[in-house]
């Protein structure tokens, strides 16, 4: 009565008897007021195991006598007859089945499921088991298949049973205002019942309506023993992530736990400890909270459980550069997911892994795993996976070159999102998208494809995506020439960013600005923002942002004559390219490195690596780079004795950079003599 908040407990045993070839089964039941104890009703019925449905009939009636409640009516009967496994075979399988779900074991849980339909094929409720079984597994098609069986299957099921069928297939649909609307029912159905308040609040935060949650979780708490529940908690701290509150998370955590462990309840345990372990973030505690978490899992025979809180451990190791655990953690957590047929979690594994392997400089490891993550989407139509490895790999093999298969994944990763409805990566892909043709060269179409993510960004009013889509159109605008409006971006962003303590965008940011400045010659400006945005990337530990603001930092100190600042750059920013693999962007401190080559003397070596950068850049589809190459080029050639050689490369740029629609090219080419050998 504490715990639940029941005020009645229904108990009871069996006896199975008699000859093995047609086997007697005995039942007796006891209801027991749980607030003082007293026995309420009990009773006992006996009848042949292989008519198991009509004593649970039997027995019900029984029990109504007893508590006064009255006899059910001959269709109400029917009904729940019909929610009754119709044989006892049937009942052993699906009692062993939803063991195995409880113990996300969904490998065991659709052979027994299978089984069961085999021998009772019109039995609704195996077939929503059987849905769940699938979508644990990762077989999204067969999961909807299943689902849309018992749906078919659920015309003469009580009312209940079958709006959790239907809830069921309207969220395998993704049909969330279908899902909710339905949970709303099932609610108001049974308004004591805690488990449906909170599958609609699940329901109500997958589908963006925050507000509506904390309503939907107001209302749950209000329900009998809901201070003592940990779920309600856990359900707020699920909001929390929504709502990216990470002070909120670790308060929700933290009390999930302590009510767990109250209540004695060793899954719930095993999952506050999982979620505050994530909390953690970082520090040092978050490697014993999961290890704990994994522990509890494994006690309680949860292996999915356990291979979440080693795949959590893992990322953990990776965010602190212990590449070598983090590997083998990774691993560990695969077995276990392998282990259970979970092929969701496989295929998440292989994404973790493409990210360390991607920031360890292993390209062709990165993209080996997001075509296995790929290739498990396939096989289980899961839309949502496949655009996440299209759109992953797709970024991988830019940074080779920009070519029309990486497009082609994009708007394949594009058109698989509006398949699945899922509208935040798709602002994602139209941001990265736009930035692929940006750098082909594609300036009016990438600007297009920008403007849909803008709209996209701000009907989700989600914060970060809009940050990033804004990001890549104000590129866009810089790159045509709208250079004031592009800096009023930048500094928005770089405004937010500081307020909110984002030290990425703060750095990615003011790194922008600090170019802008450096295109007007604004060198003190210029080294004032790239100062920050060198300490911003080191605070999050993006070494490649930090070796480009330290080598255009560089080229600011070379043009106010600071010596000794401009070689300490320029050494830290060549011992940090050492540590990069990545290409594209990385080319832009090549370029500023070869051009401070030129301009402190080295005038032909700096001109020679960067017409062989614009050559590379131009040969991959890198367009805007090859032509940012160009222009340092011509730069250095300010100082060439032979002014034919200079005007050329001047004149040539001119032409090619006003054709592709590159007016900030123009506007800072403007800035150099055409046809002069000095300033």
């Amino acid at each position: 009565h504490q715990r639940l908040g029941s005020d009645y407990v229904l108990s009871g045993s069996y006896l199975v008897f008699g000859d093995t070839e047609a086997p007697q089964l005995r039942l007796d039941l006891a209801v027991q007021d749980a607030r003082n104890g007293a026995m309420v009703a009990d009773l006992s019925r006996s009848g042949a195991v292989s008519e198991l449905p009509a004593l649970v009939v039997a027995a019900g009636a029984g029990l109504r006598d007893k508590l006064g409640l009255g006899r059910l009516s001959g269709s109400s009967l029917r009904l729940a007859a019909n929610a009754q496994p119709p044989t006892a075979e049937v009942a052993r399988h699906i009692g062993f089945a939803l063991d195995a779900l409880q113990k996300y074991d969904p490998s065991r849980a659709r052979d027994e499921l299978l089984q069961a339909i085999a021998q009772a094929p019109g039995y609704a409720p195996a077939y929503m088991y059987l849905a769940q079984a699938w979508a644990a597994l990762g077989y999204r098609a067969k999961a909807l298949i299943a689902s849309k069986q018992a749906l078919a299957n659920a015309a003469d099921l009580p009312d209940e049973q079958r709006l959790q069928i239907e809830a069921q297939q309207y969220n395998m649909q993704d049909d969330q205002s279908r899902t909710i609307e339905t949970w709303r029912r099932l609610v108001a159905l049974r308004p004591q019942n805690p488990d449906y308040p909170l599958q609609l609040i699940a329901a109500l935060v997958a589908a963006g309506k925050n507000d509506e949650a904390d309503t939907a979780l107001a209302a749950l708490r209000r329900l009998p023993g809901a201070t003592s529940d940990p779920r309600f908690e856990l359900a707020a701290l699920n909001m929390a992530i929504a709502r990216d509150d990470a002070k909120a998370v670790m308060a929700h955590a933290q009390h999930a736990l302590q009510l767990a462990r109250t209540r004695a309840e060793p899954g719930l345990i095993a999952s506050a400890r999982l979620q505050l372990g994530i909390a953690f973030g970082n520090t040092a505690d978050a490697e014993p909270m999961l290890r704990s978490a994994a522990a509890s899992f494994r006690k309680i025979g949860n292996p999915h459980g356990e291979a979440q809180s080693y795949q959590n451990l893992a990322n953990l190791f990776f965010n602190r550069n212990q590449i070598t655990a983090a590997r083998e953690t990774y691993e560990r957590a695969m077995a276990i997911y392998q282990g259970i047929g979970d092929l969701d979690g496989v295929a998440a594994i292989y994404d973790d892994l493409s990210r360390m392997l991607w920031a360890a400089g292993d390209r062709d490891g990165a993209e080996a795993a997001l075509r296995q993550a790929l290739q498990i989407g396939r096989e289980t139509n899961d839309l949502e996976r496949q655009a996440w490895s299209l759109a992953g790999l797709a970024t991988v093999m830019s940074d080779e070159s920009a070519s029309d298969e990486v497009a082609n994944m994009y708007r394949q990763a594009l058109a698989l999102d509006e398949q699945a409805s899922q509208r935040a990566h798709h602002v994602f892909v139209l941001a990265a998208y736009s930035d692929l043709l940006r750098q082909r060269g594609e300036l009016d179409l990438a600007r297009g494809v920008c403007s849909k993510g803008q709209v996209e960004a701000n009907a989700l009013r989600d914060a970060e995506q809009i940050t990033n889509i804004n990001f890549e159109c104000a590129q866009i605008a810089l790159d045509r020439g709208d250079v004031d409006a592009a800096s009023s971006v930048f500094k928005s962003i770089a405004e937010q960013a500081k307020a909110a303590g984002d030290s990425f965008n703060l750095a990615n940011a003011q790194l922008l600005l600090g170019q802008i400045a450096i295109g007007r010659l604004h060198w003190t400006e210029a080294a004032r923002a790239l100062r920050i945005s060198l300490d911003n990337w080191t605070a999050s530990q993006e070494t490649a942002g930090e070796a480009v603001s330290e080598g255009l930092l560089a080229l600011c100190y070379s043009a106010s004559g600071n010596k000794t600042a401009q070689d300490n750059a320029a050494t830290h920013a060549r011992d940090l390219r050492g540590r990069i693999n990545q290409r594209q962007e990385i080319l832009i401190l090549d370029i500023a490195q070869a051009q401070l080559q030129g301009d402190i003397g080295a005038r032909e070596n700096g001109a020679a690596a960067l017409q062989a950068l614009a050559e590379d850049a131009s040969k991959r589809g890198w367009l805007g780079m090859a032509l940012e190459a160009r222009l340092a080029r011509v730069q250095v050639l300010e100082h060439e004795t032979d002014p034919a050689v200079a005007g050329n490369a001047h004149d040539e740029l001119a032409k090619d950079a006003a054709r592709h629609g590159y007016g900030w090219i123009v506007q800072r080419l403007a800035m150099i003599p055409a046809n002069s050998p000095s300033r």
